[in-house]
Protein backbone atom coordinates (compact mmCIF):
# COMPACT_ATOMS: atom_id res chain seq x y z
CA UNK A 1 0.00 0.00 0.00
CA UNK A 2 2.43 2.40 0.74
CA UNK A 3 3.77 2.47 -2.90
CA UNK A 4 0.40 2.86 -4.21
CA UNK A 5 0.15 5.82 -1.31
CA UNK A 6 3.59 8.00 -3.28
CA UNK A 7 1.77 7.42 -6.18
CA UNK A 8 -1.52 9.08 -5.53
CA UNK A 9 0.64 11.45 -3.82
CA UNK A 10 2.63 12.33 -7.03
CA UNK A 11 -0.14 12.31 -9.08
CA UNK A 12 -1.91 15.59 -6.49
CA UNK A 13 -0.86 19.38 -7.87
CA UNK A 14 -0.84 22.03 -5.46
CA UNK A 15 0.79 25.17 -5.59
CA UNK A 16 3.99 23.81 -4.61
CA UNK A 17 5.44 20.60 -5.25
CA UNK A 18 8.81 18.93 -5.01
CA UNK A 19 11.50 17.86 -8.15
CA UNK A 20 14.71 16.05 -7.38
CA UNK A 21 14.34 17.75 -3.94
CA UNK A 22 13.50 21.25 -5.71
CA UNK A 23 10.18 22.96 -4.35
CA UNK A 24 8.68 25.00 -7.09
CA UNK A 25 6.61 27.82 -6.78
CA UNK A 26 3.47 27.90 -9.18
CA UNK A 27 2.87 31.22 -11.28
CA UNK A 28 -0.52 31.33 -9.63
CA UNK A 29 1.38 32.11 -6.51
CA UNK A 30 3.63 34.85 -8.03
CA UNK A 31 3.09 38.07 -6.88
CA UNK A 32 4.65 42.10 -8.00
CA UNK A 33 7.21 43.04 -4.76
CA UNK A 34 8.46 39.35 -4.28
CA UNK A 35 12.41 39.34 -3.77
CA UNK A 36 14.33 36.29 -5.42
CA UNK A 37 17.44 35.16 -6.08
CA UNK A 38 18.97 33.86 -9.06
CA UNK A 39 21.92 32.36 -10.34
CA UNK A 40 24.27 32.19 -13.24
CA UNK A 41 28.03 31.99 -14.20
CA UNK A 42 29.78 35.87 -14.68
CA UNK A 43 33.78 34.34 -14.67
CA UNK A 44 35.04 30.77 -14.87
CA UNK A 45 32.91 27.91 -13.56
CA UNK A 46 31.78 28.94 -10.68
CA UNK A 47 28.09 29.76 -10.10
CA UNK A 48 27.16 32.99 -8.74
CA UNK A 49 24.26 34.62 -7.43
CA UNK A 50 21.93 37.52 -8.43
CA UNK A 51 19.15 39.30 -7.10
CA UNK A 52 15.90 39.97 -8.31
CA UNK A 53 12.31 42.20 -8.01
CA UNK A 54 9.41 40.79 -9.85
CA UNK A 55 7.11 43.43 -11.19
CA UNK A 56 4.62 41.17 -12.37
CA UNK A 57 3.48 38.22 -14.37
CA UNK A 58 1.98 38.87 -17.85
CA UNK A 59 -0.32 36.60 -18.32
CA UNK A 60 -0.69 35.19 -21.69
CA UNK A 61 2.04 36.92 -23.73
CA UNK A 62 2.07 34.37 -26.39
CA UNK A 63 -0.73 31.92 -27.10
CA UNK A 64 -0.77 29.65 -23.88
CA UNK A 65 1.93 30.80 -22.34
CA UNK A 66 3.05 33.64 -19.01
CA UNK A 67 5.86 36.23 -18.33
CA UNK A 68 7.61 36.75 -15.29
CA UNK A 69 8.39 40.22 -15.05
CA UNK A 70 11.27 41.27 -12.73
CA UNK A 71 14.19 43.46 -12.39
CA UNK A 72 17.74 42.24 -11.90
CA UNK A 73 20.78 43.32 -9.84
CA UNK A 74 24.03 42.32 -8.86
CA UNK A 75 26.98 41.33 -9.90
CA UNK A 76 27.80 43.47 -13.54
CA UNK A 77 24.29 43.68 -14.62
CA UNK A 78 24.24 47.30 -13.24
CA UNK A 79 27.00 47.88 -16.04
CA UNK A 80 25.68 45.34 -18.52
CA UNK A 81 22.13 44.84 -18.33
CA UNK A 82 20.74 41.02 -19.44
CA UNK A 83 23.68 38.97 -20.78
CA UNK A 84 23.74 36.86 -23.79
CA UNK A 85 24.69 33.62 -22.23
CA UNK A 86 22.16 33.70 -19.05
CA UNK A 87 19.12 32.24 -20.98
CA UNK A 88 18.42 29.53 -18.57
CA UNK A 89 19.64 31.51 -15.00
CA UNK A 90 17.25 29.75 -12.75
CA UNK A 91 15.07 32.21 -10.27
CA UNK A 92 14.15 31.54 -7.02
CA UNK A 93 12.17 33.08 -4.58
CA UNK A 94 12.19 31.65 -0.63
CA UNK A 95 14.12 28.43 -2.07
CA UNK A 96 11.62 27.97 -4.46
CA UNK A 97 12.31 27.99 -8.03
CA UNK A 98 9.91 29.89 -10.39
CA UNK A 99 11.60 29.82 -13.86
CA UNK A 100 14.49 30.91 -16.24
CA UNK A 101 15.83 34.36 -17.37
CA UNK A 102 14.54 33.71 -20.82
CA UNK A 103 13.65 37.37 -22.26
CA UNK A 104 14.87 40.68 -22.30
CA UNK A 105 14.74 44.17 -24.17
CA UNK A 106 17.32 45.52 -26.97
CA UNK A 107 19.30 48.53 -25.95
CA UNK A 108 17.52 48.60 -22.36
CA UNK A 109 19.13 50.95 -19.83
CA UNK A 110 17.98 48.62 -17.22
CA UNK A 111 18.78 44.58 -16.38
CA UNK A 112 14.66 43.92 -16.66
CA UNK A 113 14.04 40.37 -18.37
CA UNK A 114 11.29 38.19 -18.77
CA UNK A 115 11.59 34.53 -16.58
CA UNK A 116 10.01 32.07 -18.44
CA UNK A 117 8.06 29.80 -15.61
CA UNK A 118 9.43 26.53 -14.76
CA UNK A 119 6.24 24.74 -15.30
CA UNK A 120 5.84 25.45 -18.86
CA UNK A 121 9.77 24.11 -19.19
CA UNK A 122 9.12 21.12 -17.39
CA UNK A 123 5.88 20.13 -19.61
CA UNK A 124 7.25 21.23 -22.93
CA UNK A 125 11.14 19.26 -22.23
CA UNK A 126 9.96 15.89 -21.27
CA UNK A 127 11.31 13.04 -23.38
CA UNK A 128 7.93 11.76 -24.30
CA UNK A 129 6.72 15.29 -25.83
CA UNK A 130 5.93 13.84 -28.97
CA UNK A 131 7.89 13.95 -32.37
CA UNK A 132 5.69 15.94 -35.02
CA UNK A 133 4.69 13.89 -37.64
CA UNK A 134 6.87 14.07 -40.78
CA UNK A 135 5.68 14.79 -44.35
CA UNK A 136 6.67 13.97 -48.12
CA UNK A 137 8.63 16.36 -49.93
CA UNK A 138 8.85 16.48 -53.66
CA UNK A 139 12.22 17.44 -55.32
CA UNK A 140 10.62 20.93 -56.18
CA UNK A 141 8.76 21.89 -52.56
CA UNK A 142 10.22 25.52 -51.83
CA UNK A 143 11.28 24.15 -48.16
CA UNK A 144 14.25 21.96 -49.34
CA UNK A 145 15.87 24.95 -50.41
CA UNK A 146 15.92 26.28 -46.88
CA UNK A 147 17.53 25.28 -44.19
CA UNK A 148 15.25 26.28 -41.00
CA UNK A 149 11.84 27.44 -41.92
CA UNK A 150 11.23 30.54 -39.50
CA UNK A 151 12.37 33.42 -42.06
CA UNK A 152 10.71 36.19 -40.40
CA UNK A 153 13.17 38.67 -37.96
CA UNK A 154 12.36 40.66 -34.84
CA UNK A 155 13.97 43.64 -35.38
CA UNK A 156 16.64 45.16 -32.92
CA UNK A 157 15.22 47.92 -30.48
CA UNK A 158 11.55 47.24 -31.23
CA UNK A 159 9.72 47.52 -28.04
CA UNK A 160 8.83 44.11 -26.77
CA UNK A 161 10.18 41.02 -25.15
CA UNK A 162 12.49 39.09 -27.35
CA UNK A 163 14.61 35.69 -26.45
CA UNK A 164 18.04 36.48 -24.86
CA UNK A 165 20.10 35.93 -28.09
CA UNK A 166 21.51 33.29 -28.17
CA UNK A 167 25.75 33.30 -29.06
CA UNK A 168 26.65 30.95 -31.19
CA UNK A 169 30.27 30.48 -31.01
CA UNK A 170 31.93 29.81 -34.84
CA UNK A 171 35.80 28.01 -34.00
CA UNK A 172 37.81 27.79 -37.25
CA UNK A 173 35.80 29.67 -39.98
CA UNK A 174 36.44 32.84 -41.82
CA UNK A 175 35.18 36.04 -41.38
CA UNK A 176 33.27 36.03 -44.51
CA UNK A 177 31.63 33.14 -43.27
CA UNK A 178 30.46 34.87 -40.38
CA UNK A 179 29.04 37.65 -42.86
CA UNK A 180 27.23 35.84 -45.06
CA UNK A 181 25.20 33.39 -42.67
CA UNK A 182 25.08 36.15 -39.72
CA UNK A 183 21.41 37.58 -41.59
CA UNK A 184 19.89 34.21 -41.08
CA UNK A 185 21.31 33.29 -37.88
CA UNK A 186 19.54 36.56 -36.36
CA UNK A 187 16.32 35.35 -38.06
CA UNK A 188 17.00 32.61 -35.78
CA UNK A 189 17.28 34.22 -32.86
CA UNK A 190 21.11 33.89 -32.84
CA UNK A 191 24.37 35.89 -33.24
CA UNK A 192 27.26 34.57 -35.03
CA UNK A 193 30.59 35.49 -32.91
CA UNK A 194 34.23 34.43 -34.49
CA UNK A 195 37.31 34.47 -31.87
CA UNK A 196 35.56 34.06 -28.59
CA UNK A 197 35.02 30.04 -28.77
CA UNK A 198 38.45 28.82 -28.28
CA UNK A 199 37.77 25.11 -27.55
CA UNK A 200 39.04 23.28 -25.08
CA UNK A 201 41.14 19.65 -25.60
CA UNK A 202 37.96 16.75 -26.11
CA UNK A 203 38.52 14.28 -23.11
CA UNK A 204 39.21 10.50 -24.20
CA UNK A 205 35.98 8.62 -25.47
CA UNK A 206 35.91 6.85 -22.22
CA UNK A 207 35.92 10.16 -20.14
CA UNK A 208 33.14 11.85 -22.27
CA UNK A 209 30.27 10.71 -19.51
CA UNK A 210 29.56 13.50 -16.43
CA UNK A 211 30.75 12.38 -13.37
CA UNK A 212 29.72 13.86 -9.40
CA UNK A 213 32.87 16.96 -10.12
CA UNK A 214 31.75 17.58 -13.37
CA UNK A 215 28.02 16.73 -13.74
CA UNK A 216 26.13 20.40 -14.32
CA UNK A 217 24.26 22.42 -11.94
CA UNK A 218 21.30 24.92 -11.87
CA UNK A 219 22.81 28.06 -12.45
CA UNK A 220 26.29 26.67 -14.57
CA UNK A 221 26.93 26.80 -18.25
CA UNK A 222 26.70 24.31 -20.71
CA UNK A 223 27.75 24.62 -24.70
CA UNK A 224 24.86 22.70 -26.87
CA UNK A 225 27.56 21.59 -29.54
CA UNK A 226 26.27 21.15 -33.42
CA UNK A 227 29.82 20.29 -34.37
CA UNK A 228 33.03 19.79 -33.47
CA UNK A 229 37.16 19.38 -34.31
CA UNK A 230 38.50 21.30 -36.70
CA UNK A 231 35.44 23.41 -37.22
CA UNK A 232 33.44 24.38 -34.37
CA UNK A 233 29.67 25.23 -33.90
CA UNK A 234 28.52 25.48 -30.27
CA UNK A 235 25.69 27.64 -28.38
CA UNK A 236 26.21 28.92 -24.54
CA UNK A 237 23.34 29.20 -22.03
CA UNK A 238 22.58 28.13 -18.41
CA UNK A 239 21.16 25.34 -16.77
CA UNK A 240 17.86 25.96 -15.11
CA UNK A 241 16.68 22.65 -13.79
CA UNK A 242 18.36 19.50 -13.16
CA UNK A 243 15.85 16.41 -11.94
CA UNK A 244 17.64 12.94 -11.65
CA UNK A 245 19.48 13.09 -15.02
CA UNK A 246 17.47 15.21 -16.78
CA UNK A 247 18.51 18.49 -17.47
CA UNK A 248 16.57 21.82 -18.60
CA UNK A 249 17.98 25.04 -19.68
CA UNK A 250 17.65 28.07 -21.84
CA UNK A 251 14.01 29.38 -21.26
CA UNK A 252 13.41 29.60 -24.94
CA UNK A 253 13.82 27.60 -27.81
CA UNK A 254 17.52 26.94 -29.04
CA UNK A 255 16.61 26.56 -33.19
CA UNK A 256 13.22 25.19 -32.39
CA UNK A 257 13.99 21.65 -33.90
CA UNK A 258 11.89 19.55 -31.63
CA UNK A 259 12.50 16.30 -30.98
CA UNK A 260 16.97 16.29 -31.83
CA UNK A 261 19.81 14.38 -30.53
CA UNK A 262 22.76 17.72 -29.74
CA UNK A 263 25.75 16.89 -27.64
CA UNK A 264 26.13 19.44 -24.93
CA UNK A 265 29.34 20.09 -22.81
CA UNK A 266 30.63 22.20 -20.22
CA UNK A 267 31.29 25.51 -20.91
CA UNK A 268 34.14 28.14 -19.18
CA UNK A 269 33.24 31.83 -18.84
CA UNK A 270 36.33 33.83 -19.96
CA UNK A 271 34.99 37.30 -19.54
CA UNK A 272 32.31 39.31 -19.99
CA UNK A 273 31.89 41.90 -22.70
CA UNK A 274 29.39 44.89 -21.85
CA UNK A 275 27.73 45.97 -25.01
CA UNK A 276 25.42 48.63 -26.17
CA UNK A 277 23.12 46.43 -27.95
CA UNK A 278 23.13 43.24 -25.81
CA UNK A 279 26.14 42.35 -23.30
CA UNK A 280 27.29 38.58 -24.26
CA UNK A 281 29.43 36.01 -21.91
CA UNK A 282 33.31 35.22 -24.20
CA UNK A 283 33.30 31.01 -23.15
CA UNK A 284 35.16 28.17 -24.06
CA UNK A 285 33.36 24.10 -24.45
CA UNK A 286 35.07 21.65 -22.15
CA UNK A 287 34.23 18.29 -21.08
CA UNK A 288 30.97 17.17 -22.63
CA UNK A 289 28.12 16.31 -20.41
CA UNK A 290 25.49 14.54 -22.53
CA UNK A 291 22.51 15.06 -25.32
CA UNK A 292 20.08 17.49 -25.73
CA UNK A 293 16.42 15.73 -26.75
CA UNK A 294 14.09 18.50 -26.71
CA UNK A 295 13.95 21.98 -28.27
CA UNK A 296 10.58 23.18 -27.80
CA UNK A 297 9.59 26.84 -27.73
CA UNK A 298 10.18 27.38 -24.21
CA UNK A 299 12.90 25.13 -23.39
CA UNK A 300 15.82 22.52 -24.36
CA UNK A 301 16.40 19.68 -22.24
CA UNK A 302 18.25 16.60 -22.14
CA UNK A 303 19.95 13.41 -20.71
CA UNK A 304 23.01 13.82 -18.88
CA UNK A 305 25.21 10.91 -19.31
CA UNK A 306 24.15 10.24 -22.50
CA UNK A 307 26.30 9.28 -25.49
CA UNK A 308 25.38 11.54 -29.10
CA UNK A 309 25.80 9.96 -32.21
CA UNK A 310 27.27 12.11 -34.61
CA UNK A 311 28.41 11.80 -38.30
CA UNK A 312 32.00 12.18 -39.45
CA UNK A 313 32.85 14.58 -41.76
CA UNK A 314 35.77 14.78 -43.80
CA UNK A 315 36.81 17.83 -46.33
CA UNK A 316 40.10 17.75 -48.35
CA UNK A 317 41.05 21.07 -50.30
CA UNK A 318 43.02 21.01 -52.75
CA UNK A 319 44.50 22.91 -55.61
CA UNK A 320 45.76 22.23 -58.99
CA UNK A 321 49.06 23.47 -60.42
CA UNK A 322 49.65 24.85 -63.96
CA UNK A 323 51.63 21.42 -64.09
CA UNK A 324 48.34 19.08 -63.51
CA UNK A 325 49.73 18.47 -59.82
CA UNK A 326 47.21 18.39 -56.73
CA UNK A 327 48.66 19.72 -53.99
CA UNK A 328 46.44 18.88 -50.23
CA UNK A 329 45.78 22.60 -49.21
CA UNK A 330 43.75 21.83 -45.65
CA UNK A 331 42.10 18.21 -44.58
CA UNK A 332 39.79 18.88 -42.63
CA UNK A 333 38.18 16.19 -39.80
CA UNK A 334 34.93 17.06 -37.56
CA UNK A 335 31.59 15.35 -36.21
CA UNK A 336 28.38 16.89 -36.42
CA UNK A 337 24.78 16.31 -35.52
CA UNK A 338 22.54 14.31 -37.63
CA UNK A 339 19.78 16.43 -38.00
CA UNK A 340 17.36 17.43 -40.99
CA UNK A 341 17.44 21.03 -40.65
CA UNK A 342 20.76 21.42 -39.23
CA UNK A 343 23.13 19.06 -41.36
CA UNK A 344 22.50 20.05 -44.37
CA UNK A 345 23.65 24.24 -42.86
CA UNK A 346 26.79 23.46 -41.38
CA UNK A 347 27.83 21.49 -44.86
CA UNK A 348 27.59 24.49 -46.24
CA UNK A 349 29.23 26.78 -43.58
CA UNK A 350 32.00 24.52 -43.20
CA UNK A 351 32.57 24.22 -47.22
CA UNK A 352 31.77 27.64 -47.81
CA UNK A 353 34.60 28.38 -45.37
CA UNK A 354 36.84 25.86 -46.51
CA UNK A 355 37.32 27.45 -49.59
CA UNK A 356 37.22 31.00 -48.47
CA UNK A 357 39.54 30.10 -46.18
CA UNK A 358 42.19 28.68 -48.81
CA UNK A 359 41.44 29.80 -52.56
CA UNK A 360 40.63 33.26 -53.91
CA UNK A 361 36.90 34.33 -53.68
CA UNK A 362 37.16 37.01 -56.05
CA UNK A 363 38.80 36.87 -59.81
CA UNK A 364 38.53 33.86 -61.88
CA UNK A 365 38.42 30.80 -60.17
CA UNK A 366 36.54 27.21 -61.13
CA UNK A 367 36.04 24.33 -57.76
CA UNK A 368 35.48 20.81 -59.18
CA UNK A 369 33.09 19.13 -56.38
CA UNK A 370 32.71 14.98 -55.25
CA UNK A 371 30.67 14.53 -52.33
CA UNK A 372 29.28 11.24 -51.20
CA UNK A 373 27.10 11.21 -48.26
CA UNK A 374 26.26 7.91 -46.59
CA UNK A 375 23.69 6.56 -44.91
CA UNK A 376 22.82 3.93 -42.26
CA UNK A 377 20.47 0.95 -42.64
CA UNK A 378 21.63 0.02 -46.15
CA UNK A 379 20.53 2.74 -47.82
CA UNK A 380 22.72 3.33 -50.99
CA UNK A 381 25.38 6.63 -50.45
CA UNK A 382 24.19 9.90 -52.23
CA UNK A 383 26.29 11.21 -54.55
CA UNK A 384 27.17 14.58 -55.74
CA UNK A 385 29.19 15.64 -58.85
CA UNK A 386 29.69 18.85 -60.13
CA UNK A 387 31.79 22.40 -61.56
CA UNK A 388 31.50 25.40 -60.78
CA UNK A 389 33.20 28.42 -62.26
CA UNK A 390 33.45 31.99 -61.97
CA UNK A 391 34.45 35.57 -60.87
CA UNK A 392 32.42 35.69 -58.03
CA UNK A 393 30.61 33.70 -55.45
CA UNK A 394 32.23 30.14 -56.65
CA UNK A 395 32.04 29.00 -53.44
CA UNK A 396 28.59 29.83 -52.28
CA UNK A 397 27.76 27.50 -55.51
CA UNK A 398 30.10 25.01 -54.48
CA UNK A 399 28.16 24.65 -50.52
CA UNK A 400 24.83 25.52 -52.02
CA UNK A 401 25.18 21.93 -54.60
CA UNK A 402 25.80 20.16 -51.19
CA UNK A 403 23.54 21.52 -49.00
CA UNK A 404 20.25 21.33 -51.24
CA UNK A 405 20.63 17.47 -52.20
CA UNK A 406 21.18 16.38 -48.52
CA UNK A 407 18.63 19.01 -46.97
CA UNK A 408 15.87 17.49 -49.38
CA UNK A 409 16.76 13.67 -48.49
CA UNK A 410 16.95 14.33 -44.73
CA UNK A 411 13.64 16.21 -44.63
CA UNK A 412 12.18 13.58 -46.61
CA UNK A 413 10.61 11.78 -43.93
CA UNK A 414 12.21 8.45 -43.95
CA UNK A 415 12.98 7.43 -40.48
CA UNK A 416 15.63 4.90 -42.72
CA UNK A 417 17.63 8.00 -43.77
CA UNK A 418 20.03 8.76 -40.57
CA UNK A 419 23.05 10.22 -41.87
CA UNK A 420 26.23 7.98 -41.57
CA UNK A 421 29.41 10.18 -42.80
CA UNK A 422 30.16 12.93 -44.98
CA UNK A 423 33.33 12.95 -47.17
CA UNK A 424 33.57 16.15 -49.79
CA UNK A 425 36.40 16.40 -52.04
CA UNK A 426 37.23 20.18 -53.39
CA UNK A 427 39.71 20.76 -56.50
CA UNK A 428 40.59 24.60 -56.84
CA UNK A 429 41.92 26.13 -60.42
CA UNK A 430 42.56 29.35 -60.38
CA UNK A 431 41.06 30.43 -63.75
CA UNK A 432 37.72 29.71 -65.47
CA UNK A 433 37.48 26.25 -66.82
CA UNK A 434 34.08 26.45 -69.09
CA UNK A 435 33.31 25.61 -71.95
CA UNK A 436 30.34 27.03 -73.75
CA UNK A 437 28.24 25.33 -76.56
CA UNK A 438 29.13 27.37 -80.15
CA UNK A 439 27.84 25.07 -83.06
CA UNK A 440 25.57 21.81 -83.37
CA UNK A 441 25.21 19.83 -86.57
CA UNK A 442 24.60 16.37 -87.70
CA UNK A 443 26.30 14.12 -90.88
CA UNK A 444 22.72 14.16 -92.65
CA UNK A 445 19.40 16.04 -92.58
CA UNK A 446 17.67 13.20 -93.66
CA UNK A 447 18.12 9.23 -92.23
CA UNK A 448 16.85 5.81 -92.85
CA UNK A 449 15.45 3.76 -89.76
CA UNK A 450 19.10 1.48 -88.90
CA UNK A 451 21.11 4.20 -90.09
CA UNK A 452 24.31 5.72 -87.85
CA UNK A 453 24.11 9.43 -87.35
CA UNK A 454 26.72 11.62 -86.48
CA UNK A 455 25.88 14.66 -84.20
CA UNK A 456 29.15 17.09 -84.38
CA UNK A 457 29.51 19.76 -81.24
CA UNK A 458 32.23 22.60 -81.12
CA UNK A 459 32.66 23.89 -77.66
CA UNK A 460 35.00 27.69 -76.90
CA UNK A 461 36.46 27.84 -73.79
CA UNK A 462 37.65 31.01 -71.39
CA UNK A 463 40.56 31.83 -74.07
CA UNK A 464 38.67 30.99 -76.79
CA UNK A 465 40.09 28.37 -78.40
CA UNK A 466 37.44 25.81 -79.76
CA UNK A 467 37.25 22.15 -79.12
CA UNK A 468 35.02 19.56 -80.98
CA UNK A 469 33.08 16.22 -80.00
CA UNK A 470 30.75 13.97 -81.59
CA UNK A 471 28.23 11.79 -80.49
CA UNK A 472 26.77 8.44 -83.04
CA UNK A 473 23.21 7.67 -82.46
CA UNK A 474 21.40 4.94 -84.56
CA UNK A 475 18.05 5.46 -85.39
CA UNK A 476 16.35 2.37 -84.58
CA UNK A 477 14.63 -0.08 -86.87
CA UNK A 478 10.95 0.96 -87.46
CA UNK A 479 11.59 4.49 -86.13
CA UNK A 480 8.17 6.13 -87.49
CA UNK A 481 8.92 8.13 -90.32
CA UNK A 482 9.06 12.07 -89.28
CA UNK A 483 10.97 15.01 -87.13
CA UNK A 484 13.53 13.87 -84.51
CA UNK A 485 14.95 16.40 -82.56
CA UNK A 486 18.69 16.18 -81.14
CA UNK A 487 19.48 18.58 -78.79
CA UNK A 488 23.11 18.99 -77.63
CA UNK A 489 22.86 20.24 -73.70
CA UNK A 490 24.52 21.39 -70.80
CA UNK A 491 23.30 19.71 -67.60
CA UNK A 492 21.35 22.26 -66.13
CA UNK A 493 19.16 22.68 -69.16
CA UNK A 494 18.33 18.81 -69.23
CA UNK A 495 17.27 19.34 -65.47
CA UNK A 496 15.15 22.38 -65.96
CA UNK A 497 13.50 20.42 -68.78
CA UNK A 498 12.57 17.41 -66.86
CA UNK A 499 11.50 19.53 -63.55
CA UNK A 500 8.17 18.89 -63.86
CA UNK A 501 7.97 15.26 -63.82
CA UNK A 502 10.72 15.29 -61.17
CA UNK A 503 8.63 17.47 -59.19
CA UNK A 504 5.35 15.29 -59.30
CA UNK A 505 7.16 12.21 -58.05
CA UNK A 506 6.32 11.64 -54.33
CA UNK A 507 9.33 9.23 -53.11
CA UNK A 508 7.65 5.95 -51.62
CA UNK A 509 11.08 4.88 -50.05
CA UNK A 510 14.41 5.90 -49.46
CA UNK A 511 16.28 4.13 -52.06
CA UNK A 512 13.91 5.98 -54.80
CA UNK A 513 14.69 9.26 -52.96
CA UNK A 514 18.74 8.65 -53.28
CA UNK A 515 18.52 7.67 -56.93
CA UNK A 516 16.10 10.10 -57.65
CA UNK A 517 19.01 12.80 -56.87
CA UNK A 518 22.00 10.85 -57.63
CA UNK A 519 20.31 10.38 -61.41
CA UNK A 520 20.40 14.27 -61.44
CA UNK A 521 23.15 15.34 -64.12
CA UNK A 522 26.68 17.06 -63.27
CA UNK A 523 27.32 19.55 -65.41
CA UNK A 524 30.96 18.51 -66.12
CA UNK A 525 29.81 16.31 -69.04
CA UNK A 526 27.94 17.62 -72.54
CA UNK A 527 24.53 15.45 -73.11
CA UNK A 528 22.91 14.38 -76.28
CA UNK A 529 19.13 13.73 -75.91
CA UNK A 530 17.36 12.41 -78.57
CA UNK A 531 13.20 13.39 -78.95
CA UNK A 532 10.08 13.50 -81.00
CA UNK A 533 7.58 15.58 -80.40
CA UNK A 534 4.09 13.25 -79.68
CA UNK A 535 1.41 12.66 -76.86
CA UNK A 536 3.54 11.39 -73.42
CA UNK A 537 3.02 10.48 -70.55
CA UNK A 538 5.03 11.03 -67.58
CA UNK A 539 4.36 7.76 -64.92
CA UNK A 540 6.87 7.97 -61.68
CA UNK A 541 9.38 10.04 -63.53
CA UNK A 542 9.53 7.83 -66.62
CA UNK A 543 8.19 8.53 -70.24
CA UNK A 544 5.58 6.26 -71.87
CA UNK A 545 5.61 8.08 -75.13
CA UNK A 546 2.15 7.12 -77.81
CA UNK A 547 0.29 4.31 -75.80
CA UNK A 548 -2.16 2.42 -77.89
CA UNK A 549 -5.75 4.35 -77.37
CA UNK A 550 -6.62 1.99 -74.62
CA UNK A 551 -3.63 2.38 -72.33
CA UNK A 552 -4.08 6.01 -73.15
CA UNK A 553 -8.01 6.02 -71.82
CA UNK A 554 -6.77 4.37 -68.43
CA UNK A 555 -3.66 6.71 -67.93
CA UNK A 556 -6.26 9.83 -68.40
CA UNK A 557 -8.00 8.97 -65.51
CA UNK A 558 -4.83 8.16 -63.47
CA UNK A 559 -4.20 11.27 -61.10
CA UNK A 560 -0.77 10.21 -60.94
CA UNK A 561 -0.37 10.99 -64.79
CA UNK A 562 1.24 14.36 -65.58
CA UNK A 563 -0.28 15.50 -69.03
CA UNK A 564 -3.44 15.07 -71.03
CA UNK A 565 -4.62 12.44 -73.55
CA UNK A 566 -3.73 15.51 -76.44
CA UNK A 567 -1.05 17.58 -74.90
CA UNK A 568 2.30 17.45 -76.50
CA UNK A 569 5.06 16.90 -75.26
CA UNK A 570 8.60 16.46 -75.79
CA UNK A 571 9.20 12.53 -75.36
CA UNK A 572 12.62 11.31 -75.00
CA UNK A 573 13.63 8.81 -77.27
CA UNK A 574 17.84 8.05 -76.16
CA UNK A 575 20.13 9.68 -74.35
CA UNK A 576 24.12 9.92 -73.92
CA UNK A 577 26.98 11.93 -72.12
CA UNK A 578 30.38 12.87 -73.26
CA UNK A 579 32.42 13.72 -69.51
CA UNK A 580 34.71 16.71 -70.54
CA UNK A 581 36.61 16.67 -67.11
CA UNK A 582 36.89 19.51 -64.81
CA UNK A 583 35.12 22.24 -67.05
CA UNK A 584 31.65 23.52 -66.34
CA UNK A 585 29.70 23.02 -69.86
CA UNK A 586 27.10 25.62 -70.46
CA UNK A 587 24.67 25.71 -73.14
CA UNK A 588 22.39 24.14 -75.10
CA UNK A 589 21.54 24.06 -79.53
CA UNK A 590 18.77 21.88 -80.88
CA UNK A 591 18.84 20.38 -84.57
CA UNK A 592 16.21 18.38 -86.79
CA UNK A 593 17.14 15.35 -88.66
CA UNK A 594 13.95 13.90 -90.61
CA UNK A 595 14.04 10.28 -90.63
CA UNK A 596 12.25 8.30 -93.79
CA UNK A 597 9.50 6.17 -94.29
CA UNK A 598 10.70 2.48 -93.97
Amino acid sequence: MTNLYRLLASLCVTSTFLVAQVQILSLKDVRAGMKGTGLTVFSGSTVQKFDAEILGVIENATPGQSIILARLSGGPLAETGVIQGMSGSPVYIDGKLIGAVALGFAFSKEPICGIRPIEEMVAAGSPKTPAAAAKRVRLGDSEVAHVFSEPESIPAGMLRLTPVRTPLQLSGFTEQTLAHFSPLANRLGLELAQGFSGAAPQPPPAQTTADAATAPVPGSMISVQLMRGDMQVAADGTVTHVDGNRLYAFGHRFLGVGTTGLPFARSEVLTVLPNLSTSFKITRSGTPLGVIEQDRSVTISGAIGATPHLAPFRLNVQRETASGDRLLEKAYRMEMVRDPFLSPLLLQMAIFSAVDATERTSGAATISLNAVLRFQNGVPPLRIANQFSGTSMVALAAALNVAVPVGYALQSGFDELKLESVEVNLVSYESRRELNLDQVWASSNEADPGEEIEIHAVLIDAGGAPLQRQFRYTIPRGAPAGPLYFSVADAASLNMLDLPKLTAIVPRNPRQLVDLVNDLRGNGNLYLRVWRQEPTYSIQGADLPAPPPSAALILDSSTDVKGGRNAIQNAAVAEMNLSLGNFAVSGSRTIRVDVKSN
